[in-house]
């Protein structure tokens, strides 16, 4: 298995192969075929096993703790790659780069998450802050926190970004209100939000490409 990996890659095995493969590393001596195969029975997919909890892959007969532990690791391991391989990244030309950007923080992710990144006035990144984490359905904003953070690491613009687990990247119309709200009271500190980006798995849309984030209200009572 390891010698078909080395000559083809991984593109041409099947879902089982690779999980059996992986278990060669902390199942020695062993035929794991059999695990691999029940793994993918009990979860339905290959992304189904690694977004499984340590204790439900436990429950899986041939499975330790060790086996466990090094299979969740590898969207844990994903992540980080992705995010220290953009760390470096020191200014943006469009939005597209700061969706590619912020996209390793929600990685596997199953519970809401927003994140803020603040950026200087030539679009340099200062820092990326975690809003909140929490339950399912439950994100929300802190606009003082937010206007904290900016002014803290003097802020010219931001970029708010949040995340729909299991959902569509689709922003709801809490989400445009919410975001209408903190754009104009940053603009009372002349701190720009130029975007809000809606995460779903590895895909993303961005509220001001959309343009979600002009105020209707606003605009029809100055005509």
């Amino acid at each position: 298995m390891r010698n078909k990996y080395l000559e083809t890659g991984l593109d041409t095995m099947d879902p089982h192969e690779v999980l059996e493969i992986m278990l060669y590393n902390v199942i020695p001596r062993q035929d794991t075929n059999p695990i691999a195969h029940r793994l993918i029975n009990t979860f339905g997919s290959f992304h189904g096993v690694l977004d499984a909890s340590v204790e439900d892959l436990m429950k899986v007969e041939g499975l330790g703790k060790n086996a466990a532990v090094f299979l969740k690791l590898f969207p844990d391991v994903r992540r980080f790659y992705e995010k220290d391989k953009q760390k470096n990244k020191k200014s943006f030309k469009n939005v597209d780069e700061i969706g590619d950007y912020l996209l390793p923080g929600f990685m596997g992710k199953k519970q809401e998450m927003v994140l803020m990144l603040t950026l200087s006035a030539k679009n340099e990144a200062i820092c990326t802050h975690i809003l909140m984490e929490g339950s399912l359905n439950s994100a929300s904003f802190d606009i003082k926190k937010i206007v904290g953070c900016s002014i803290r690491d003097g802020a010219s613009k931001i970029v708010l970004a949040h995340n729909h687990p299991g959902g569509l990247a689709t922003p709801s119309v809490t989400d445009r209100k919410s975001t209408l709200k903190i754009m104009n009271m940053l603009q009372m500190l002349d701190i720009e939000l130029i975007d809000h980006l809606i995460y779903a798995d590895e895909d993303y849309v961005s509220m001001s490409l959309s343009g979600l984030l002009k105020d209707n209200d606003h605009d029809t009572n100055n005509k």
